[in-house]
């Protein structure tokens, strides 16, 4: 039973050497590296044109750092010239990634000190350290990377189609539906939003030319007065208001002193008619 024993405790240090660990403790391993996460986040340019920026978690299996007991990953980021063309972006990043975490081995020494502990030789750091010579585990990386991207594109592709129907179905019911009186713009941006929609597709129809942008805005005001609800002096500057305001009292005096002068005339007539008439009681 001894000898089994023996073999038993053998083995197991056996197995605790393999993955660089001093003993079958694991409060007694170095820090090394257990895992890299990848993350996707998109990002829109001023065309909004949809673009990616790709982001590596390497984390540990514990902290690293003896005067920093909170360092327990590195995080890297993609830049715009993995995404060039002609570019090897799996490589890229895995050239950027091994350079951050001999960066941070090496910002820590201080004073011929090796503040930090982690062990890029063991475990997965085993894998990922060989670089240029093997690197396999950062293709299947990137290609996590780029199936997510996928995702992300077949999402807002179908995001915009949705968009596109929704605009379409609204401006259709729109289309479809009477004239109501409404209300005034509460939002002044929405107004000037309005106004320079419709300013836009005008300039576009006439090619600015100012004659038919004329015919087009008069057809476009006798259609609308077809409805009892519009009035056309509304569309009107207020000087040009005011004026028709004028016009209107004028010709309504006007109207009052012909029909006064006919009513006039007429009693004169009557009396030329009828003499003496006026005075029988």
């Amino acid at each position: 039973m001894s000898g089994m024993k023996r073999k038993h405790q053998l083995d197991d240090d056996a197995a605790a050497e393999s993955v660089g660990c001093p003993s079958p403790s694991a409060d007694d391993c170095q820090p090394a590296i257990e895992n890299i996460t990848v993350k996707v986040q998109t990002e829109k340019t001023k065309s909004k044109e949809l673009t990616f920026r790709v982001h590596y978690k390497i984390e540990f299996t514990k902290p690293c750092c003896s005067n920093h007991n909170n360092i327990t990953c590195i995080n890297v980021s993609s830049i715009q010239s993995i995404f060039k063309d002609g570019a090897d972006p799996a490589i890229l990043m895995m050239d950027r990634a091994i350079g951050k975490i001999k960066q941070h081995k090496k910002e820590k020494q201080f004073d011929g000190l090796d503040l930090c502990k982690l062990d890029i030789e063991s475990g997965m750091g085993s894998y990922y350290m060989l670089g240029r010579s093997n690197p396999s585990v950062w293709r299947l990386l990137w290609s996590s990377a780029e199936n997510k991207m996928n995702k992300l594109r077949l999402a807002s592709m179908i995001r915009s189609q949705n968009q596109v129907q929704q605009h379409k179905e609204k401006a259709n019911n729109i289309k479809k539906k009477e004239w109501e009186k409404g209300e005034c713009y509460a939002n002044p941006n929405i107004k000037s939003k309005a106004i320079s929609t419709v300013e836009s597709a005008l300039e576009q129809c006439t090619g600015k030319s100012v004659v038919q942008a004329t015919q087009v805005l008069s057809d476009l005001v006798s259609r609308l007065a077809k409805s009892p609800l519009f009035d056309q002096n509304e569309i009107l500057t207020e000087d040009k208001r005011n004026n028709n305001a004028a016009m209107s009292v004028m010709f309504e005096n006007a109207r009052d002193c012909i029909e006064g002068m006919k009513g006039s005339r007429k009693v004169a007539q009557n009396d030329a008619q009828h003499p003496g008439a006026g005075g029988i009681k």
